[in-house]
């Protein structure tokens, strides 16, 4: 896997580096050095403090009712973190704890 090294993890990891295992349109999702917890970098989201703290408390919100929905058995929590990366944009992460084979949303059977 390709390690990432970033100020903007510092909150989270003492080397600022992570491992990366996903990524997509919106999001990179890395992994801590002790694979305790994975972090999600929702990229572009705000760039101002004001706009990256909108940006997390929705999806904040979003999460807590998706959490009504299915019940606490059956999803993560989420921790919220707004940080300054090392090029000087804000950034929103999501922590989470790492569960080896844990699916991705779109993978889940909802029937």
């Amino acid at each position: 896997m390709i390690s990432y090294a970033n100020e903007v993890f510092a909150a989270i990891d003492h080397d600022h580096v992570l491992e990366r295992i996903a990524g997509g349109n919106e999001t990179e999702v890395y992994r801590t050095d002790d694979q305790r917890y994975v972090v999600k970098l929702k990229c572009d989201l705000g760039n101002t403090l004001p706009s990256a703290l909108a940006h997390a408390r929705a999806m904040r919100d979003a999460a807590e009712r998706y959490t009504g929905c299915l019940g606490p058995r059956h999803t993560i929590p989420s921790h919220y973190i707004v940080a300054r990366d090392t090029d000087g944009r804000i950034q929103v992460l999501v922590l989470q704890e790492f569960l080896a084979g844990a699916q991705p949303l779109f993978a889940l059977d909802y029937a």
